[in-house]
């Protein structure tokens, strides 16, 4: 795993196989990368503790969007992963003094890739406001996916989820002032929190 000082990394993953959770729903919702537009994306946040003034909060996106190639253009489904601190009262962003961040981008097919991500102290500062890191791209060419076939097959590489991962200090933050530590143990997906699973569409 990598831990990367407030940078946005964007890596191609490999379709390799991994023991991941399968989508088990017969039909997905759809996000479509915007031919002629903004990309649609998935959006999931939880807190994951508080110190009576200061809250940790971790969200897990999937975006969209079109690519242009030497072989032709494409849809493309990335990560995200924001962490961040805010002001219970206001709900305004406060600087956290530390956070820890482990997610990745799956599809049913077998394509899996994560990384750790870390800002604060020797990693220097977290931003004032949300920390925004990408790990991976899913790249689906548009000679071999369209909107005919995108969203035929659950077990396909275009149904995909991203997760942040708790559990074993995998996301952590630091609350600034009281230096509480609160980690990702309940999310949406056990101990994790995910984006939902989603076909991926032109």
């Amino acid at each position: 795993m990598r831990r990367l000082l407030g940078v946005t990394v964007l890596a191609v993953a490999t379709l390799t196989f991994a023991t991941t959770t399968n989508a088990s729903a017969a039909a997905l919702p759809i996000l479509h990368s915007g031919m002629t537009g903004t990309g649609q994306e998935a959006h999931q946040c939880t807190v994951i503790g508080n110190d009576g003034t200061t809250e940790g909060v971790v969200c897990i996106d999937i975006l969209t969007g079109v690519y242009e190639s030497n072989s032709g253009p494409g849809t493309y489904a990335k990560d995200q992963a924001e962490v961040f601190c805010q002001n219970m009262n206001t709900n305004q962003p406060v600087q956290c003094a530390n956070a820890l961040v482990t997610f990745g981008l799956y599809n049913a097919a077998g394509g899996a890739n994560s990384g750790t991500y870390e800002c604060g102290h020797s990693y220097g500062p977290c931003s004032g406001g949300r920390n925004y890191y990408t790990n991976t791209t899913f790249d689906y060419p548009w000679s071999s996916w369209s909107d005919s076939n995108c969203a035929a097959n659950v077990s396909g590489p275009t149904s995909v989820w991203a997760v942040a991962f708790g559990s074993n200090d995998n996301t952590v933050i630091e609350l600034p002032g009281s230096d509480k530590y609160v980690s990702l143990t309940s999310g949406n997906d056990g101990t994790n929190e995910s984006s939902g699973h989603y076909f991926i569409c032109p």
